[in-house]
């Protein structure tokens, strides 16, 4: 039988590496928040983005790959993830989630936030919330030892006890040497199920909420991934590492 961690498992060397790569991508994204505004548009975002990418010595991870056609992925309002940035300008009452993949020295991170723009209802500032608390509460459930089905059962608790729903079409994921790797992570499950985490793993933890029905549809663009209802979702993500007593975030200032 195959071992079940081969290429799950990373070196110190990569560890090193993804760490200065991570706090590379979340200097981005410090520096992208101060663009959200009314009147920018997704496009402007984007570009921002790429080019904060290439002064920080790395490049966009997304860009081309599986044929996405940008760095950014700009999910406004019902779209969930793989928003496409277009031309459209953030208006006052929007949230807008970015997600961004960072290469450097060719190992990867990942990161998503959702933000308000102007001034935003209640709803959605509480969904908002909900899935940034639902992030941490999947990173403080991450241990070698503790297995996948921990993180997504704390995840899906915190988010349905707030009325909301967990996306379950799409996962959390490995990353390190690709932009995607084994394990899934969903952000639903059991504890103790699945995987047992073991320390190096390094794992992309990223709850998708969304208001009242946790169905999907993917929109004309090909790419956008949307609410069946279209009702808001929000979106939050950091790369993690595996430690004995629990992980360390890596996409962090």
């Amino acid at each position: 039988m195959a071992d079940r961690y081969a290429g799950l498992i990373k070196s110190n060397q990569d560890i090193k590496i993804l760490r200065i790569g991570g706090r590379k991508l979340a200097q981005i994204f410090a520096y992208l928040e101060k663009f959200i505004k009314p009147g920018i548009s997704l496009i402007e975002l984007d570009k921002l983005a790429c080019k904060k990418a290439k002064v920080l010595g790395g490049q966009p991870a997304f860009l081309n790959y599986q044929n996405f056609p940008y760095g950014l992925c700009a999910s406004v309002n019902d779209t969930i993830i793989h928003g496409l940035p277009t031309n459209y300008s953030l208006r006052s009452g929007d949230i807008v989630g970015l997600d961004f993949g960072l290469k450097y020295k060719n190992r990867y991170t990942d990161m998503a936030r959702t933000y308000p723009v102007g001034d935003v209802s209640d709803l959605k500032l509480k969904l908002i919330e909900v899935t940034r608390q639902a992030l941490l509460a999947g990173t403080k459930a991450t241990r070698a030892g503790a297995s996948i089905g921990d993180i997504g059962w704390v995840i899906q608790q915190l988010v349905e006890s707030n009325n909301f729903k967990v996306v379950r079409s799409f996962v959390g994921h490995g990353v390190g040497k690709a932009v995607h790797e084994e394990p899934k992570v969903p952000n639903y499950g059991q504890r103790r199920q699945g995987l047992k985490l073991k320390t190096n793993m390094v794992l992309a933890i990223e709850p998708m909420v969304n208001v009242a029905s946790h169905h999907i549809k993917i929109a004309s663009d090909g790419f956008s991934v949307k609410t069946i209802d279209n009702q808001p979702s929000a979106h939050f993500e950091d790369t993690v590492v595996v430690t004995d007593d629990g992980c360390e975030v890596l996409t962090k200032l």
